[in-house]
């Protein structure tokens, strides 16, 4: 393997770093951006932003991935079961970000931009946002769990390389 296999394998690990990374405390974040009221609708804002960017990583981190094993000349190849293995559970991330999280925080972000505009009730009245958002809050928050959960098991694969 050379130079070429190297470069790739950077940039793999630059885009799992960046994006990974980046997507690894949205669950925290949404969590304390919930505690700061009015302000958490620009929190959310720019968490959004920045998990575009962490989202577009992911899919360079697929594509080096992809690439290296390519240029590993046989060294690795996609038959292997820890390539194969991680191919899946990278797919499985891909469903719950798209078909969990995505959708659960978008509605989140309208429904928190709705209760910043709601005039202030008497103490004992809760606007009905507030039981959304707080339903919703769970459901992102286990999604993002199990998604991290998943990017653990898929560096314990590539690191171990069981059946390599």
């Amino acid at each position: 393997m050379g130079t070429g296999y190297n470069i790739l394998v950077m940039l793999h690990l630059i885009c799992v770093i960046g994006g990974f990374g980046g997507l690894a405390y949205n669950g925290l974040t949404l969590a304390l951006a919930s505690r700061r009221g009015p302000d958490s609708v620009a929190v959310l804002e720019v968490n959004a932003q920045v998990t575009q960017l962490a989202e577009l990583l992911i899919y360079g981190a697929f594509l080096f991935g992809m690439a290296a094993i390519g240029a590993s000349k046989s060294t690795y190849g996609f038959g292997q079961a820890w390539v194969g293995a991680a191919l899946g559970l990278y797919a499985v991330d891909l469903g719950l970000l798209h078909g969990l999280i995505r959708p659960a925080r978008k509605r989140y972000a309208t429904l928190a931009e709705e209760l910043s505009k709601v005039t202030v009730l008497t103490e004992n009245e809760r606007p009905p946002q507030v039981a959304q958002l707080d339903a919703l809050a769970t459901r992102i928050s286990l999604g993002w769990g199990a998604f991290n959960v998943v990017v653990l098991v898929v560096v314990y694969l590539m690191i171990f390389k069981p059946g390599a």
